[in-house]
């Protein structure tokens, strides 16, 4: 009877343990998909201006070396860009597929892929360099917050695992 005990306490912990864990990886992962995207406006900028690459073509040629969600968001939006099918609502509910980030990055991400097509190539590229400059500064409050509300998630869950083993002795 005691040892079935142990075993549940210790599961107790282990599993407040991990919840609070995950919660801290939701952190480490905002970081990554903003730094991906970064990379990936980027990499359309460049292919835009130096081979005059259509939209679609450039979110496929930067989307292979991705990494994390954002390439599956991306593969959809470029196939739909490719079948001319494509409008802000769809824009927005792919992008709405990453629940990592937070509305106003997905906001960002969107109003960003969305305002692409609608000038020329001076105006995509004063598009992409806004969209970077806001994207970098949600990138450097992502990494604010990891460090500061990650070890925070990570202690908590450990803590109330630990306050329920004691209050269930």
């Amino acid at each position: 009877m005691l040892i079935v005990k142990c075993v549940i306490l210790i599961a107790i912990v282990l599993i407040c343990s991990l919840i609070g864990v995950n919660k801290a990886k939701k952190y480490e992962s905002r970081e990554y998909i903003l730094r991906e995207t970064i990379m990936l406006f980027k990499g359309i900028e460049n292919e835009i201006k130096y081979t005059l690459a259509t939209i679609p073509n450039a979110i496929e040629s930067v989307r292979v070396n991705m990494k994390t969600k954002l390439k599956a968001v991306m593969g959809a939006i470029s196939y739909e860009l490719l079948k001319c099918n494509i409008s802000k609502e769809k824009i927005s509910d792919q992008v709405s597929c990453l629940s990592e980030l937070t509305d106003y990055d997905r906001q960002v991400i969107s109003n960003g892929i969305i305002e692409l097509g609608s000038s020329d190539v001076d105006g995509q590229i004063g598009v992409i360099e806004l969209t970077l400059k806001t994207l970098e500064n949600q990138l450097s409050d992502s990494i604010e917050i990891k460090k500061k509300n990650s070890k925070v998630y990570k202690t908590i869950g450990i803590a109330t695992g630990l306050v329920i083993a004691i209050i269930l002795i």
